[in-house]
């Protein structure tokens, strides 16, 4: 897979897509709700400068699964066992 565009109606495509403002709104999120897409937010952020046709496609993927997993969060919970600290 070629990670940039692969030919200028891809480019001129690319550029009336709002990448890099969804990109730092989900970025936004990872810092401060949502570590589970670290990784994903970090590799498409290495193409920033030059976003393909299939970067847009998979923030679109993270887009799609933040709205299905909106209700879901992380729990912590203090455990009523004592623990041994070595």
């Amino acid at each position: 897979m070629e990670d940039k565009p692969q030919n200028e109606q891809e480019i001129q495509e690319m550029k009336n897509v709002p990448y890099l403002q969804v990109l730092g709104s989900v970025r936004y999120l990872v810092s401060c709700t949502r570590p589970d897409l670290a990784f994903a937010t970090g590799y498409l952020s290495r193409f920033m400068k030059e976003p393909g046709p299939k970067h847009w496609v998979a923030l679109k993927r993270i887009l799609k699964y933040l709205k299905q997993t909106k209700d879901m969060a992380l729990t912590f919970s203090v455990s009523q066992s004592k623990s041994v600290f070595l």
